[in-house]
């Protein structure tokens, strides 16, 4: 049976955790808001699939995947150098990029007109909908 400062120790922890995530999830935040674009990659009225630097030169690849009530649901996700040369060169799938991040984890955006949400999503969370045909290459 745990004793009261054992029980105090777990809560001030799931706190702390808590307290990390939060501030995880604001660094990465303001590191999506400084994205800066590099290449277009697929363009439907506006960039649909592209890639970004950040301040470091850290490639991301933002992805649209879906629409759902007006919003906007965003993948970002960062790559390696090797792994966006074998993307773009047509040496790798564009359901492979995205549906198995190198980091294991992508970013969800949802963006719209009363809404801007940051979700950290594991690969095996990402809806599979939202992902293009296993044979779509670029």
């Amino acid at each position: 049976m745990k004793n009261v400062e054992q029980e105090k120790l777990s809560v001030n922890s799931l706190g702390v955790t808590h307290l990390f995530f939060l501030r995880f999830l604001i660094m990465q935040l303001d590191t999506i808001n400084k994205l800066k674009l590099w290449e277009v990659l697929d363009y439907y009225d506006d960039p649909q699939f592209y890639s970004c630097k950040d301040v470091t030169g850290q490639i991301y690849i933002v992805f649209w995947a879906d629409v759902n009530e007006g919003n906007d649901y965003w993948l970002y996700l960062k790559v390696s150098p090797k792994r966006y040369l074998a993307l773009k060169n047509g040496r790798l799938p564009i359901r492979d990029v995205l549906g198995k991040p190198e980091e294991g984890i992508v970013y969800l955006v949802i963006k719209g007109n009363d809404i801007f949400d940051l979700k950290v999503l594991s690969s095996e969370q990402i809806d599979q909908s939202w992902l293009p045909e296993p044979d779509d290459y670029l």
